[in-house]
């Protein structure tokens, strides 16, 4: 049989490359919740807006691989947390050491400003220059988490004078293993091209530099420092969760910053970072319904029985484009109005709004958009209505995303949803929820409803995730 020539080995190589990707980026967005198709353009007869929260024009089913009960954990970090690396240089022969490169003012991230001093070259004939655009990565980690996790949830807030962007990636280890590869999570802001093009599958390589596992893409060729590395041995990025096909215990998370002014001088300032981390656990959730009655009446009404003052929005007011498909804007429009920042609800669905897998509904987008305004905000997933309690009792509502089919949850204003994200704002004696749903004009300011049935659509349908966003707190 005759062997295939170089050109046709890299044809097959690329060919397979797509059709992996293609399989990636199917799944990644059927498994995205709250990514609605445009299927109507106003409120119906019940003043819900059509389409709100549905991800195609058939009837909304709930998916079993959701339904599963699990540990959450949580970790935060400040930019103290942060191992900041020296700016990106580039090494550069000139004529004579006169061209040295004289101390730059550059702003760090977390930093209000630190003055850097490139050293002098011991080779007068080469200088060290900052690499434009201009570079800098902070690292947090290794950190090793208290319980073992098959998903990781990040989320970040930074600061982004114009011109300046940034991206994250992420890598996991897992016990007595080498690191996986550094997968992206996503970016803000303006970066080179190259990081944003290239979405790849990396395989195991042979052979360990200092515990690191070499990679290279699906096809066999290099991996490049810009690509954006979607998938691992092991490890699927599903829009904004990394997800492990077994449990791991360690994490890394990376933020690299990019800079267009050449001076170096203006770069995005690191605020926080924070790692949601789960795993499946039939203990988490083990007689979830019966527990949550149990937690609130062992409480006090008097801490968590209250309306907070939350203004509400409704998103099938805005443009017909789009109103179908901005239910997480709306709420986090909500949300940051009661913090004290009253915004247009189509300016945060424009800045939240991922043009990378074309959803308004990436969760660390609206996370990072609160932050990028100056609030703190973070991804938590909850697993029990008492820890939300604790966030209503100390004046702080919850943006929640849940998932229900027909049946599940008969006091919602909706019948099914494949997604739908809504702010809960208080809870009543009786240990309902007080709710904002920007799904309907009419009826969604306030509305209540059942506790045990949103538990199901929030903590089992939907994985329980939720934005906290809050004025940040002076340190």
């Amino acid at each position: 049989m005759q062997s295939l020539s170089e050109t046709q080995r890299l044809g097959v190589g690329a060919l397979v490359l797509g059709a992996i990707l293609i399989l990636i980026v199917t799944a990644t967005l059927a498994h995205r919740s709250n990514a609605p198709a445009r299927v109507a353009s106003t409120d119906d007869a019940s003043g819900v807006v059509a389409g709100a929260g549905l991800q195609d024009p058939e009837p909304a089913t709930t998916n079993p691989a959701q339904q599963r009960p699990m540990r959450h954990g949580l970790l935060r970090f400040t930019a103290r947390d942060a191992r900041l690396e020296p700016l990106a240089t580039r090494g550069d022969r000139v004529a004579t050491q006169t061209d040295a490169l004289q101390p730059n003012s550059i702003a760090q991230p977390g930093t209000p400003s630190t003055t850097t001093t490139s050293p002098q070259p011991a080779d007068p004939a080469r200088v060290e220059r900052l690499r434009f655009p201009i570079r800098q990565v902070a690292t947090v980690g290794p950190v090793k988490t208290s319980f073992a996790f098959t998903e990781l949830l990040p989320s970040w807030n930074l600061l982004t004078p114009d011109g300046t962007g940034f991206r994250v990636d992420v890598r996991v280890r897992r016990e007595g293993e080498t690191w996986g590869p550094w997968l992206y999570m996503g970016r803000w802001g303006r970066i080179p091209q190259g990081d944003r093009v290239r979405a790849v599958v990396a395989r195991g390589g042979s052979g360990t530099d200092a515990g690191v596992q070499s990679f290279s893409r699906a096809d066999g060729s290099r991996i490049r420092a810009n690509d954006r590395i979607i998938a691992g041995p092991g490890a699927n990025v599903e829009v904004d969760i990394l997800v492990l096909d077994r449990p791991a215990d360690e994490f890394e998370m990376r933020v690299t910053s990019f800079g267009f002014d050449p001076s170096g001088q203006t770069l995005p300032t690191l605020k926080r970072l924070a790692m949601a981390y789960s795993v499946e656990s039939s203990d988490a959730s083990a007689g979830l319904m019966q527990a949550d009655v149990q937690d609130k009446s062992a409480k006090s009404a008097v801490d968590w029985a209250k309306k907070l003052e939350v203004p509400f929005r409704a998103q099938g007011i805005e443009a017909d484009a789009v109103r179908s498909d901005i239910c997480s804007p709306t709420s986090v429009g909500m949300v940051i109005a009661a913090a004290g920042l009253d915004r247009p609800t189509l300016e945060h669905a424009l800045a939240i709004y991922d043009d990378e897998y074309g959803i308004f509904g990436n969760w660390n987008r609206a996370v990072q958009h609160a932050g990028s305004l100056g609030l703190e905000a973070w991804l938590e997933r909850f697993s029990s209505m008492d820890e939300v309690r604790r966030y209503v009792a100390a004046g702080q509502p919850v943006v929640a995303s849940i998932r229900f089919g027909a049946g599940e949850f008969p006091s919602n204003i909706m019948n099914e949803t494949a997604g739908h994200l809504i702010v809960i704002r208080g809870f009543t004696p009786e240990g309902d929820a007080i709710v904002n749903d920007p799904a309907s004009r009419q009826r969604g300011e306030a509305i209540v409803y059942k506790s045990q049935e949103l538990a199901r659509a929030w903590f089992i349908n939907a994985g329980g995730v939720g934005y906290v966003i809050r004025a940040e707190k002076k340190e």
